[in-house]
């Protein structure tokens, strides 16, 4: 169905620091609405294979400004 609709219906999320009780929270947050629109979500702390082309329909980057993962995102991507 994917192939299909070019749509995978995943969102991936990005968090530099899985074991820390705020973005926790916030990940808790997130799967309960991604749920309620009818999408799943992936979990990562590498932000390549978050990212990956076709995988995800759109990328959650949890962390701060200066994350050094953020710094060697594209310019043209929101921060």
């Amino acid at each position: 169905r994917a192939l299909a609709s070019g749509r995978s219906h995943t969102l991936g999320v990005y968090c530099a620091n899985l074991v820390d009780p705020h973005f926790a929270r916030m990940l808790k947050g997130a799967e309960a609405r991604a749920d309620a629109l009818g999408y799943h979500l992936i979990v990562s702390s590498n932000l390549v294979s978050t990212t990956q082309r076709g995988r995800v329909d759109g990328c959650i980057l949890l962390g701060s400004p200066d994350t050094p993962a953020f710094t060697r995102l594209p310019d043209s991507l929101p921060k």
